[in-house]
């Protein structure tokens, strides 16, 4: 079972005291320690009400709105529940290879994998529950889901009714991303999913009043960032007609609908090369399919998915003479990825 743990609040509700305490046990000390007592030690804040400011109150939870340092604060605070979690025994995490994985954590965002949902989930709860009660952090069980990938039904009927989360079968979302039951729903629940909400931007911005260059300029910022993400996410083989219709509604959108008097391949030019210099989707692809390679070959033990794959890919890398076994191992990401570097090594002429 996997659960995705919504936090209630997050930001707003971590305990000053608990964050200071938390703080001084890690090592920090010194000045740095003293400019986050200054913030956080006994804060107050006044409110101006019609030019007149009121009596000062005392803020005792919660990092500041804005200030760089909150996100790092945050996940200091949280990593006392991770390390709790990661070291109870009762909570048995999912075994990949000689190591047992028991959660993700990206910022508030949480996602713990559970071999023994029955058993595991009420020693999770009763961790967070403790953890609340001196740290502030709380669970929000109605917006947390719990993913059970069991195919009895009278097991599935009875995790229903003891587990304080909402129960999904088909898949659950972290980070953006849906994790379907079968991994070849990957595509259908996102790839598929992002273009037609893309397509459906594009129509409903074709009135706005902006200039085919300033068009241009909003694939850039709000549609490229998008593509970007899912592409280094899930580096898996698209089809063709992924890539040519969504350039075919971007290019409808930056001409207005009108007949395009630049032909794509150079609009995709630079401007200093007389294009628009509008991105060229497969490329931007192409590069974060590849960048996986760089990953195994810089070896990032810090990184979990890294850690769980094959090892010595390293080795493998510049090995032209044949091709790396563990594509065959991993045909949905390690495959493609090794084949779109190899074309790459190959139009550069690379030996």
């Amino acid at each position: 079972m996997i659960i995705s743990i919504d936090s209630e609040k997050a930001f707003d509700k971590i305990q000053h005291p608990f964050l200071l305490k938390t703080i001084e046990s890690i090592g920090i000390e010194g000045p740095f320690l003293k400019i986050i007592n200054s913030i956080y030690l006994k804060p107050s804040a006044n409110i101006i009400c019609n030019g007149d400011k009121l009596d000062a109150f005392p803020i005792r939870s919660g990092v500041k709105q804005g200030c760089p340092l909150s996100p790092l604060l945050f996940d200091i605070v949280l990593e006392t529940l991770a390390v709790a979690i990661r070291e109870e025994k009762e909570i048995e995490g999912i075994g990949i290879g000689k190591e047992e994985t028991k959660l993700s954590l990206f910022a508030d965002d949480m996602m713990v994998y559970l071999k023994n949902p029955r058993d595991s989930t009420k020693k999770l709860v009763e961790i967070i529950n403790n953890f609340s009660k001196v740290a502030g952090y709380k669970i929000n069980p109605h917006k947390s889901s719990a993913f059970l990938y069991i195919s009895n039904t009278a097991q599935q009927q009875k995790l229903e009714r003891e587990i304080p989360f909402k129960i999904t079968l088909d898949k659950i979302k972290y980070l953006g991303i849906y994790l379907p039951r079968q991994t070849q729903e990957l595509y259908e629940h996102n790839y598929k999913t992002l273009a037609t909400q893309l397509k459906l931007d594009l129509s409903n911005w074709k009135n706005i009043n902006c200039s085919w260059v300033g068009r241009a300029n909003i694939i850039k910022m709000t549609i490229l960032p998008k593509l970007i993400y899912l592409f280094s996410a899930i580096p898996m083989e698209l089809p063709k007609n992924f890539f040519t219709d969504l350039e075919k509604s971007i290019t409808k959108f930056i001409w207005n609908n009108k007949r395009s008097r630049i032909s794509r391949e150079i609009m995709k030019k630079n401007t200093n090369e007389g294009g628009l210099a509008v991105p060229d989707l497969k490329l931007y692809y192409k590069v974060a399919v590849i960048k996986t390679i760089w990953y195994w070959l810089r070896d990032r033990k810090e990184d979990q998915w890294n850690r769980l794959g094959v090892n010595d890919l390293s080795k493998t890398i510049y090995d032209k003479s044949k091709d790396p076994s563990f594509g065959d191992q991993n045909p949905l990401f390690d495959k493609n990825c090794w084949e779109n570097w190899k074309t790459v090594w190959e139009r550069l002429g690379i030996d």
